[in-house]
């Protein structure tokens, strides 16, 4: 009896899995340091500055934004799609295992856990409600406007530079 080749599925089915536990740990590792930096920034900013807790909620989602701009554009050098927003980094199809696991620490992991939607929702919602309109306004549109920019500049920065003639 001979046996035959696999076929392409069923290498990828081999193949798939240790990959998936691998992005799986660095995700979570990535994640672990996200979040304790998430956490130190918050400290920083209520207990040592003695600011308000939106402040710092916005300082990371601006970096955050910023580095994941840096980021995807390091990771994947071509301009970036919207199809490619819909998936996660480590997800991007085009990218090589080396890439997809370092996406998977860095982006996935360690600047999702380090930005925080959920803080700034719960924040800018006690702003409303306590009739704090001005700083309700500066967090949301800062949040947004700014992280826009923040992405947008973190492209541009993150581009390996295209030298003429090259």
């Amino acid at each position: 009896m001979s046996a035959r080749p696999p076929s392409e599925a069923g290498r990828l089915r081999a193949t798939g899995i240790p990959e998936f536990s691998s992005r799986l740990a660095l995700v979570a590792i990535g994640g672990g340091v996200g979040a304790a930096l998430r956490g130190l920034c918050g400290i920083l900013f209520r207990d040592l500055l003695q600011w308000p807790a939106w402040t710092g909620t916005l300082t990371v989602n601006l970096a955050g934004a910023f580095l994941i701009g840096v980021a995807f554009a390091r990771l994947d050098p071509r301009p970036l799609r919207i199809e490619d927003a819909l998936l996660l980094a480590g997800d991007l199809p085009q990218l090589e295992k080396r890439q997809r696991l370092l996406a998977s620490l860095l982006v996935t992991g360690g600047l999702g856990a380090l930005t925080t939607f959920s803080a700034f929702g719960i924040e800018s919602a006690e702003l409303l409600l306590h009739g704090r309109l001005a700083e309700a306004a500066s967090s949301v549109i800062g949040s947004l406007v700014l992280g826009l920019g923040g992405v947008s500049l973190g492209l541009r920065v993150g581009r390996p530079a295209v030298r003429p003639g090259a």
